[in-house]
């Protein structure tokens, strides 16, 4: 459910739009704080954190409420959430992408521990944030998984249920609401009912972020912004000042592989949570694919208008389409819209806040087809960013016990849940302590290079993204116009065989 760059478009009453605006929402409604200075002298610790997103920061501050002895540093190449982490889609989701790789392969049923743990997670990540005094408008409302707009929908929704109810969970977790249920919540257009859930909680995710990072520094945990980490011998890390602004084509990591001035750092071990922002030469270089993700947000809208909408609960919403829609109701009373992206040619991070216009068309135009009372309303925001896929598109821990390497990932969009978990697994891990998050069937000890594979060399996945979207595309263009004349079959069958291919 992912993400950044704000382009402020001007009122619109139709799906065409200009950019006038560099901003993302979350950025425009949220204050900067002062960025916590470069590394500058030499320094040895018990652990190094790189990247100061999600993973980095919970792993911090679990680490130091397990053990507050432990001598702690987080790097962040620039300043923290400027990743996923700051822009995403604001779900916190009690499930995890690929969780159905763990199911028993007779019986299909995931673990009864594994389910217990999802259950969990909400409550667990709500009463964490109070403890910690994080304000980033949490609601949790449960969320609607709706078939809506096009008929084809409805197979895939009954299906989705079925599949959930195969893996072990029951009406508890997720449940069928017939089409007048359904609209009663959220009045997409042309329900046909939906999948209800409690397991899903909306965020402000820049707020949760920077909730974060004070949360951090108030344990006294080191904190080193615009610090970039380059490693040169087993737990010695080279940390260079952040000079570069960053492009789409170069990211800054690449230009201080050689300064040997530069401050070490030498750490018994190193959490490396860098996700889609990993440099060339990284430890987790090539087994983790940056996609980009984007979304759109409205204005402010009317009570008149909500009333018409629904979402009064702040209901988490997506439809069943393959584009991965995802819709929330901000706490200022806003829409916001985000649906699957792009990959750049080459696969380089995103650094810059940019959404390609054609995208920011397609989400207006679905949002407006999902709410067809949204036709004279602006969407002022508009923006896209990275994430990180890895190969193996499972959750995974990993700890080399050797080298004392971790690393957490394979979230695909469902972070901002799935990084709270395994923050406090990493930490776990770190202090040794034994517990049910450490049993998980996600958790694996081995080197980063046995247990993560790489992915294919560019431009195969490039090329097999680009396609796997186009194809999407066309379907959800058929579906809608022609669903069944032969071009709308034939991308049917392309969609529903690539979706099986990637396990989804």
């Amino acid at each position: 459910m992912m993400l950044n760059s704000g382009e402020h478009l001007t009122h619109q009453t139709h799906s065409s739009a200009t950019v006038s605006d560099n901003r993302a929402l979350w950025h425009a409604t949220t204050d900067d704080p002062t960025p916590c200075p470069p590394l500058g002298q030499s320094l040895d610790i018990d652990v190094a954190i790189v990247g100061g997103g999600y993973t980095g920061l919970w792993t911090a501050l679990w680490l130091s409420i397990m053990d507050p002895s432990i001598d702690i540093a987080v790097f962040e190449a620039k300043l923290c959430g400027h990743g996923a982490s700051g822009r995403n889609g604001g779900w916190v989701m009690g499930s995890l992408e690929g969780i159905d790789q763990f199911a028993d392969t007779r019986t299909g049923r995931l673990p009864e521990d594994v389910i217990e743990i999802l259950r969990q997670l909400l409550p667990s990540f709500q009463e964490t944030l109070a403890q910690q005094g994080i304000h980033c408008d949490f609601q949790h409302g449960g969320a609607l998984y709706s078939a809506a707009r096009v008929t084809q929908q409805y197979a895939r929704a009954r299906a989705a249920l079925n599949h959930y109810h195969t893996l072990g969970f029951d009406d508890s977790d997720y449940r069928w609401l017939s089409a007048t249920e359904a609209q009663t919540r959220v009045a997409a257009s042309a329900t046909q009912g939906a999948i209800v859930t409690p397991h899903v909680a909306v965020v402000h995710p820049r707020k949760l972020v920077l909730g974060l990072r004070a949360a951090v520094l108030a344990r006294g945990i080191r904190l080193y912004e615009n610090s970039v980490i380059t490693p040169y011998s087993n737990n010695a890390l080279r940390v260079l000042p952040q000079t570069g602004v960053g492009t789409d084509k170069q990211p800054p990591n690449d230009n201080h592989q050689t300064d040997e001035a530069a401050p070490t750092v030498r750490a018994t071990s190193v959490v490396w949570a860098t996700e889609g922002y990993t440099a060339r030469g990284m430890p987790l270089s090539g087994r983790l694919l940056p996609v980009h993700s984007g979304m759109v947000a409205t204005e402010p809208l009317s009570d008149d208008l909500w009333q018409t909408l629904g979402f009064e609960q702040r209901q988490g919403f997506c439809d069943f389409s393959r584009l991965s829609t995802y819709l929330q109701r901000t706490a200022d009373n806003r829409l916001v819209v985000g649906a699957r992206g792009r990959m750049l040619y080459r696969a380089n991070p995103g650094h810059t806040l940019h959404a390609d216009p054609r995208d920011t068309r397609a989400r207006i135009i679905l949002a407006r087809q999902l709410f067809p009372s949204l036709a004279n309303t602006a969407f002022p925001y508009a923006w896209g960013g990275t994430l990180a896929v890895a190969r193996q598109q499972t959750p995974h821990v990993v700890f080399d016990q050797h080298k004392r390497w971790l690393t957490a990932g394979g979230y695909t969009g469902e972070g901002v849940g799935a990084s709270f978990l395994m923050g406090r697994t990493l930490a776990e891990l770190l202090v040794g302590h034994q517990s049910t998050r450490t049993a998980m069937p996600w958790v694996h000890t081995g080197s980063f290079q046995q247990l993560l594979p790489q992915w294919e060399p560019q431009p195969l996945p490039y090329l097999a993204f680009q396609g796997m979207t186009q194809c999407y595309r066309l379907e959800e263009h058929y579906d809608a116009h022609n669903a069944q004349h032969l071009p709308a079959r034939l991308s049917r069958w392309g969609a529903a065989t690539i979706t099986k291919l990637l396990g989804h």
